[in-house]
């Protein structure tokens, strides 16, 4: 099988490989394709589901993983604080 790639996609695969991340193009394409398997775009016409808040708070890196919605209020306040100094 022969897979034609657009020159930016090829250099996203040349620059996963080249960081290490995988050894081979190969690689590259065969963990894209496992995870387009395991998670299958919205069939065409269906509405696509758009994450929660509390999904996008959970990508988050620490320290900005809240337990709490008070927790959510106390950051937000403090960063709206810091914009008017």
């Amino acid at each position: 099988m022969t897979i034609t790639l657009t020159p930016e996609l090829a250099q996203i695969v040349e620059r996963l490989v080249a960081n290490g991340g995988y050894s081979s193009p190969d690689d590259v394409l065969r963990q894209a394709l496992q995870d387009l398997e395991q998670h299958p775009a919205p069939a065409p016409g269906s509405p696509a589901r758009k994450p929660s808040m509390l999904d996008i708070l959970q990508e988050l890196p620490p320290p900005h993983v809240f337990k709490s919605p008070a927790e959510v209020d106390a950051f937000l306040r403090a960063e709206r604080d810091s914009w008017d100094r």
